[in-house]
């Protein structure tokens, strides 16, 4: 059907006598309205949305499910990247928003839930290029998840193979780590990787694309990264067995001052 000049005053209506919008699709099959763009060499849009006439007002679009409110999909193999949501915030006066996420009710409640797998060298369920904050952080740690367990043992000769360091990071460098300025306290990975080898790994920063041109924004960057986690059981222990020491030379003094007494008694 071809449809001519439609005027505005008027609601078109699909599946319904009744259109309350200027267009206004009902039905109950598999899907209501279907949009497919055939372009196999460039990045056409399939549907397109925008209310941009006045700052701080409009959706580009809205959705909404009894289960999900929106399900995205990048699945085609091939080269290249995939993004399953691409989202960008830019020029407010006050604050811009990548992405907000709000979970509320029920049993429990997630604003955000991420997972990953199947990658052939980095899986993280979260990558942040920048400080992350967080005003309670827990670490999975019970029992029934652990098994080979085992007491830290000589955790002070560990504990003096970590030589704590000053530093600045080469923000200039590597602008796209976003990296903290100014003087950092810390551990340098290769001396960590000595005293415990599983509290470091590989990490990538990917690549970053822009996905209008394809173009590289940033490149690849490799490096260590350090679970500073992992190092806190090894600070405790040895403080425990330091702790002992100073115990054990203290009932040694007192055991000495008894035979001393004794000995100025005779």
């Amino acid at each position: 059907i071809v449809l001519g000049t439609v005027s505005t005053a008027i609601n078109v209506g699909i599946g319904t006598n009744a259109p309350a919008y200027v267009l206004d699709a009902t039905g109950s099959t598999g899907r209501i309205g279907s949009f497919t763009n055939t372009m196999t060499n460039a990045d056409y849009i399939a549907v397109y949305g925008a209310t941009n006439n006045t700052p701080y007002y409009g959706y580009g679009g809205q959705f909404f499910g009894g289960y999900m409110g929106s399900r995205n999909y990048a699945t085609l193999s091939g080269t290249g990247s995939r993004y399953a949501s691409y989202n960008e915030a830019w020029y407010g006066t006050s604050q811009n928003y990548g992405g907000y996420f709000y979970g509320y009710g029920g049993v429990n409640a997630y604003g955000i839930y991420a997972t990953v797998g199947g990658a052939s060298s980095t899986n993280y369920a979260g990558y942040f290029a920048g400080a992350a904050y967080s005003t309670v952080s827990f670490t999975a740690s019970d029992e029934k998840l652990k098994q080979n367990i085992a007491s830290v043992d000589d955790a002070l000769t560990m504990l003096k193979g970590l030589h704590p360091k000053s530093y600045d990071f080469r923000t200039t460098e590597y602008p796209m780590l976003n990296l903290p300025q100014g003087r950092q306290y810390g551990f340098l990975a290769s001396d960590v990787e000595k005293v415990i080898p599983t509290a470091v790994q590989y990490a990538t920063q990917p690549a970053m694309e822009d996905p209008d041109t394809k173009k590289i924004r940033t490149p690849e960057v490799e490096f260590k990264a350090v679970n500073y986690n992992a190092v806190t059981p090894v600070v405790v222990g040895a403080i425990q067995e330091q702790q002992k020491m100073i115990d054990d030379l203290k009932k040694e003094n007192e055991l000495l001052k008894k035979r001393l007494d004794a000995l100025e008694k005779k």
